[in-house]
């Protein structure tokens, strides 16, 4: 039995099987993140999105051993298929770190009105002084420690190279439509920020749709990442601000 499954997996066309190690790098890197996104949204209890109900310091060595495996599983898939991450487009060139800067700034730019757009103040207005935001900050609680700070490094390289490179090439290869390979990208991305709420995951769906155009547009993935980083720093660099207020 176990012969004959390998040899039915071993008998799939390219093609299929390129779709099969899609769908498992995206399930191994954000189904859990996926699950405890809805289970905040829905319940209001839990910390960080994909991780137990555990205090700061373990929480975000569970995020990175989880954020390392799935960058290490996406170094894999690629080598099996003849290509790696260079293929991606994550060579940086010159000016990359201030092309990173005017993404950031649309991509906040674009967060900002799509969050006011949809009422997400009203949200954001029920939420202050209470215990939100120990549920919806995956970085509450941590300040600025060698912990907080790796995965500050660590984070822009896993979402941008799984769920907006590789996830948008894989699409694109699969069925030559620009768009779907932005749809599926930004979707997946809103729905594991889902613990935030629907407001702002929906605003940061927006962000995460300009980051696409632009990889979309170019193929690079670097400026996108190093925008990403930005964004990361700079939230908690606020975190840990009003931590310490």
């Amino acid at each position: 039995m176990k012969n004959r499954w390998l040899r039915s997996f071993g008998d799939l066309s390219p093609r299929a099987l390129r779709l099969v190690e899609l769908v498992l790098v995206l399930v191994v890197a954000f189904l859990s993140a996926g699950i405890g996104s809805v289970r905040v949204l829905l319940t209001g209890h839990g910390t960080y999105a994909g991780a137990h109900d555990v205090d700061a310091s373990w929480r975000v060595v569970y995020v990175i051993t989880h954020q390392v495996v799935g960058l290490a599983l996406l170094a894999y898939v690629l080598h099996r298929q003849g290509r790696t991450l260079a293929d991606l487009g994550t060579t940086v060139v010159g000016r990359d770190a201030l092309r990173a800067v005017g993404i950031f700034l649309f991509g906040a730019l674009a967060f900002v009105v799509c969050y006011l757009a949809i009422g997400g103040w009203h949200a954001a207005g029920r939420a202050a002084g209470t215990d939100a935001e120990q549920v919806v900050n995956p970085l509450a609680g941590l300040g600025i420690t060698v912990g907080s700070v790796t995965w500050v490094i660590i984070n822009p390289f896993f979402e941008e190279l799984l769920v907006r490179a590789y996830t948008m090439t894989e699409v694109l290869w699969l069925t030559q439509s620009g768009a779907l390979a932005v749809l599926v990208s930004v979707a997946i991305q809103a729905f594991y920020h889902l613990y935030q709420g629907v407001p702002a995951a929906l605003g940061h769906g927006a962000t995460f749709l300009v980051f696409s155009l632009y990889y979309l547009r170019t193929r690079r993935i670097a400026p996108v990442v190093l925008a990403h980083l930005y964004m990361d720093v700079g939230a908690l660099i606020l975190t840990a601000t009003r931590g310490s207020a």
